[in-house]
């Protein structure tokens, strides 16, 4: 009993550990989604401004404007550059809750395994005392039923 016991608590500790793994895991995949979504307005505002920019500069603009138009655009580019390490980086992240996700799984599955081949050992511990205990049971009776001998 204390093998059960201790059995179902370790497979109790593995799924805690799997669910807390995938919730890990469903965070790091939500945070690339938003890394990359950033990314995507930042590149979309980058090229808006590139198209309102050429328009305006048609009709004409002063040296400070063209100076102030180049220092914002280098600017938003170096956020997308950050972005883009933002991006990565929660990649990595992502891998990793992933990969613990992974090793959490085979920990359950594995521990999940062990308590079925114990119970399946058991099973068969039982049926052969269930088989011995009516063997004896049909020799008793057969000896009887051939005249008493050996009662």
């Amino acid at each position: 009993m204390q093998r059960t016991d201790t059995m179902e608590f370790l497979i109790d500790q593995a799924q805690r550990a799997r669910d807390a793994a995938a919730a890990q895991a469903a965070q790091a995949t939500r945070q690339v989604a938003d890394a990359q979504a950033q990314h995507t307005l930042l590149d979309r505002y980058r090229d808006e401004y590139r198209q309102r920019w050429t328009g305006v500069a048609q009709r004409g603009t002063s040296v400070t404007e063209l100076a102030t138009h180049r220092d914002f655009l280098s600017r938003l580019d170096v956020a997308i550059t950050q972005q883009l390490g933002q991006i990565d980086h929660a990649q990595a992240l992502a891998r990793h809750a992933q990969e613990k996700l992974t090793q959490a799984e085979c920990k359950l599955q594995s521990l999940l395994r062990v308590q079925d081949n114990r119970q399946a050992a058991l099973a068969l511990k039982e049926r052969r005392r269930e088989q011995r205990a009516d063997d004896e049971t049909a020799a008793h009776a057969a000896r009887r039923a051939a005249g008493g001998a050996y009662v």
